[in-house]
């Protein structure tokens, strides 16, 4: 990914670009997550995984918390062909993860 490491004290010009830069690589990385976990789902690889739903692998291995749905109803049709596949995650057909507690 394109992002740039965090650097205090730098000018507002530096900062500014760094952070439309950064902003980018999270929609990127999002978009990404988003048909990631799009093919564990419609392939079933989640089993493979030892997980007999895709609910339970995002529960344990992403960690989604348990008071907010995975999937709201089926995956949308057509979401391979999103342009910037922000329509699933957007629509809140994936939960919020809950993080790494640090």
């Amino acid at each position: 990914m394109n992002s740039i490491a965090f650097q205090p004290h730098e000018s507002a010009r530096f900062a500014d670009a760094a952070l439309k830069k950064s902003i980018g690589a999270m929609d990127r990385a999002q978009q990404c997550a988003v048909l990631w976990f799009g093919d564990i789902m419609q392939r079933r690889l989640y089993r493979e995984l030892g997980y007999s739903s895709i609910n339970q692998y995002a529960r344990v291995e992403l960690e989604f918390s348990k008071r907010e749905p995975v999937i709201l109803s089926s995956w949308p049709a057509g979401w391979r062909r999103c342009p910037k596949c922000a329509g699933p995650s957007r629509a809140g057909i994936l939960a919020t993860p809950r993080r790494a507690k640090s």
